[in-house]
């Protein structure tokens, strides 16, 4: 698995991503955003890389409307997931009403990984 901070197009953030972007940096996690991860099945780009190995995703209510979009979802967490990666899914919704929450998770799985690390909560 490869990653780049660099994706190949010009990627559309959204509100929710721009709120989830600074608190982030408020938790002085360390994060790409619009990461391109590079897996043998092709290339991914995801809304946020946190330590070359948690994936998060924030998922819009386009997600959630028809069939192949929830599957694309499903089978792009799953490759991430071969590759060794971890895959947390939010909503737009979660994050606007409930960031704690959020960030929770994520701090989790970041000291999951980062047991030495001290993560400041502000």
């Amino acid at each position: 698995m490869k990653t780049m901070n660099k994706p190949h197009r010009v990627p559309v953030v959204t509100e929710a991503e721009h709120v989830l972007r600074g608190a982030l940096e408020t938790e002085q996690i360390p994060f790409v955003v619009q990461g391109l991860v590079k897996t043998v099945h092709g290339e991914f780009l995801v809304d946020f890389l946190i330590a070359d190995c948690i994936v998060v995703e924030i998922d819009g209510s386009s997600h959630f409307f028809g069939r192949k979009c929830r599957e694309k979802d499903h089978w792009k967490t799953a490759e991430l997931e071969r590759e060794g990666l971890q895959v947390l899914r939010f909503r737009n919704i979660e994050v606007f009403k409930n960031l704690p929450y959020v960030l929770r998770k994520i701090r989790e799985a970041y000291r999951e990984i980062t047991p030495n690390i001290e993560v400041t909560t502000k």
